[in-house]
């Protein structure tokens, strides 16, 4: 895309995100709610809302192993189901940055525009001003806020 805007003369903004702490910082009662706007059938929720009641985490540290403390946030790290359950307010914040925002357009028309690329928890948005840059931004942290995710940095690179 870089290379395409370079030939055609036209503007490219790249700007990149990161969820600081992403399985573990989201509102475990948000992310029940997303499960059940999202079709999680209810069993399914009431199962990991039983594992994931009264939680406690140590850390190992050099002296021996912390006091216990409660795990009142997240999907849990290392937890087999943690990922695909902490992609769903990530998706969230996808699906309304690709429905409203304007991506970089790839081909001509409004069908060819690539508005984000993410991995993981990763994510990186392709516009063609800084108002669109800053537009995704903003969408993005309030729905990342909501979910209660922390988005560790964001910069933005013009071309």
């Amino acid at each position: 895309m870089i290379e395409q805007a370079a030939i055609e003369g036209r503007e490219i903004c790249i700007g990149f995100q990161d969820l600081s702490t992403c399985f573990m910082s989201i509102v475990k009662e948000i992310q029940f709610q997303l499960e059940a706007a999202l079709g999680v059938e209810p069993e399914i929720s009431a199962v990991i809302k039983a594992l994931h009641t009264n939680v406690t985490g140590q850390f190992e540290t050099e002296h021996g192993l912390s006091d216990a403390f409660p795990l009142d946030r997240g999907t849990g790290q290392g937890d087999p189901n943690g990922g695909s359950r902490a992609k769903m307010p990530i998706a969230m914040g996808q699906w309304a940055v690709s429905k409203y925002a304007r991506g970089f357009a790839v081909t001509k028309g409004e069908n060819g525009r690539v508005p984000q690329l993410y991995y993981a928890d990763d994510g990186s948005f392709i516009t063609e001003s800084t108002a669109d840059l800053q537009a995704i931004f903003d969408l993005n942290w309030y729905l990342m806020k909501m979910s209660g995710m922390a988005v560790k940095k964001a910069r933005q690179c013009d071309s």
